[in-house]
């Protein structure tokens, strides 16, 4: 971590002024990162493992194995799992140097229990930090995304987010399957109303969902609009586009296409011709209007609010849970649930043991106490040798 910091700050600017005050405030940040680090460790050291049957309610830790009536296929690996989160980064110039910048994020996952051999408890991942092992990892030259030897599963994942391909990209995927091994510290509360069903859940704040889901049904509304006004009146693909520009202000209750945010309407018209070029051309006229308007409103969609759709939803193919075990073998509305407290904050959720959790912390509390200080004694070294030679 302290290699990795320095690298960065070396990297950030060529001004050994600028790189001294970031050598400074980097350091005080590896300090204090340190002590939060020694924090967590001497809470999960001081914190009893519970066995799920005699779990009270409170902060408790439980180890067992992830299992659940319903799994997802994730988009990368194709694999059943319970919860998968999955990372796009592009290669992009800053300056003179090049950084991994994130460009794509989705992480979806099915209500899930952890049983230990004493029982089973439902965990809300909602909110949790993760440590999870990652399953996919691929990176993928400048210009080698149109080729063959990409996935045609990334292919798809890219596209839905309109990810462009005129730069290097790196795609990362993260896994929870069925029998994954986990250790979880968390709340263990009343069941707020959380109930075991076939329904892949996001981790997005409410407020935010129905936002994202209201923008949805604008942008159907108007491209359906749009697409019978265009039929009726013969309309160029230009008037078209401004109809559906037009549709869309309405919908979102603004006055007219001027009334939207600086540079909306610019970003929708692109978005919206990003996901026609990103699909296939219909066969025939006949599906043109049902399943393949259907797919290039699902990219459309998930390119311009951000709303992840996995590779099935862009191939035609059901985006459906697959039935792991038989439902009827679990508690599909048990009474308490493991999740990220109202007053305790603290959620944590891991493929390691606690003994390897234990021993990361203590290396990063102890690399960051002691690497923070040095790095800004540097910093600091050198901008007074600066100041008195000025």
């Amino acid at each position: 971590m302290f290699a990795f910091a320095t690298t960065t700050l070396l990297s950030g600017s060529g001004d050994p002024a600028i790189l001294a005050i970031l050598a400074l405030a980097g350091g005080v940040y590896l300090f204090y990162r340190g002590f939060r680090r020694l924090q967590r460790k001497r809470l999960i050291a001081n914190t009893p493992t519970s066995k799920v049957r005699s779990a009270s309610i409170g902060l408790v830790e439980v180890n067992g194995h992830a299992v659940g009536p319903f799994t997802i296929r994730s988009p990368l690996c194709l694999e059943p799992c319970y919860y998968y989160k999955t990372i796009a980064w592009q290669l992009r110039s800053s300056g003179r140097s090049k950084e991994w910048k994130k460009v794509a994020e989705e992480a979806l996952h099915m209500p899930f229990f952890v049983d230990d051999g004493t029982g089973r408890v439902l965990v809300d991942p909602r909110g949790a930090e993760m440590d999870l092992h990652r399953d996919f990892h691929s990176q993928y030259n400048r210009g080698g995304l149109s080729t063959d030897a990409v996935p045609e599963a990334v292919r798809h994942f890219l596209a839905c987010h309109a990810v462009s391909p005129d730069a290097s990209v790196r795609v990362d995927e993260y896994l929870i399957r069925p029998g994954t091994p986990l250790f979880v510290l968390g709340s263990l509360a009343e069941n707020p109303g959380l109930e075991v069903k076939a329904m892949p859940m996001r981790d997005t704040p409410a407020g935010k969902l129905e936002i994202l889901q209201t923008r949805m049904a604008a942008v159907v509304q108007a491209s359906q609009t749009a697409e019978m006004v265009a039929a009726r009146n013969h309309l160029s693909q230009e008037d078209k586009e401004h109809v559906f520009r037009q549709q869309f202000a309405a919908a979102m209750g603004f006055k007219g296409v001027e009334n939207l945010p600086p540079g909306f309407a610019a970003k929708l018209v692109a978005a919206r011709s990003r996901a026609q070029n990103a699909t296939p051309a219909a066969p025939s006229p006949a599906v043109a209007i049902s399943e393949e308007e259907k797919r290039r409103r699902q990219l459309f969609m998930a390119s311009l609010f951000g709303v992840p759709l996995p590779s099935a939803a862009v191939t035609g193919g059901e985006v459906a849970p697959v039935l792991a075990a038989k439902p009827e073998d679990f508690e599909l509305h048990p009474p308490t649930v493991l999740m990220k407290g109202e007053r305790d904050r603290t959620f944590f959720i891991s493929y390691r043991s606690q003994r390897e959790v234990l021993s990361q912390l203590e290396w990063e509390a102890t690399a960051c106490i002691l690497g923070g200080p040095i790095l800004t004694l540097v910093g600091l070294a050198y901008l007074l040798a600066r100041f008195n030679g000025a």
